[in-house]
């Protein structure tokens, strides 16, 4: 088979691959802006507890 042929079915795999790591990129994205508004919407959005609660658990 010619140059040419396997230019275009590498070119087209290439242009796969690009389109599913940018869906997934995007995908990857809404996640953590879930995360945030689901963080948000609980309270004040801290992930680690308060000084006080580490140390009652621990004690």
């Amino acid at each position: 088979m010619s140059w040419g042929y396997w230019g275009i079915v590498i070119g087209l795999t290439a242009m796969v691959i690009m389109v599913i790591a940018c869906i997934r990129l995007l995908s990857l994205d809404d996640d953590k802006e879930g995360q945030k508004s689901r963080l948000n919407a609980g309270g004040s959005g801290d992930r680690t507890p308060e000084p006080s609660a580490i140390s009652r658990r621990a004690a």
